[in-house]
């Protein structure tokens, strides 16, 4: 091999939103990981992928733990991701958390929008 290219940053962001959209939920936090292990910034777009392949695949409760987990990786989750995990709360039939979810956006200073209320 002649030139050996190592993936950077956005091919990374562009093949996890590739895993995405073909529902690969492993592929996709592999990659993470290899961003990760590579001391490459993970965003919230790759989270959002991430957790939206999940849910994509019916993997409630670990599209759930990713967004719990974005806050250890010193990302705030946004109404996007708040929503990703009332929808996987209620696909799981936890109405209470989901609802407790929602009424904690307030304690944030985060005005639930449309999509947080079409998870519901």
């Amino acid at each position: 091999q002649l030139f050996a290219l190592a993936p950077d940053q956005l091919a990374y962001r562009m093949f996890v939103r590739a895993c995405d959209e073909g529902r690969q939920w492993e592929t996709a936090m592999e990659a993470v990981h290899k961003m990760q292990n590579n001391k490459m910034r993970v965003g919230l777009d790759e989270y959002h992928h991430m957790v939206h392949a999940c849910l994509a695949s019916q993997k409630w409760e670990l599209a759930i733990g990713l967004v719990d987990t974005m806050q250890v990786s010193n990302l705030q989750p946004d109404l996007r991701a708040y929503a990703d995990k009332i929808y996987g709360l209620g696909m799981m039939g936890d109405w209470t958390q989901a609802l407790t979810t929602v009424a904690m956006l307030g304690s944030k200073k985060m005005d639930p929008n449309r999509d947080v209320y079409n998870a519901i």
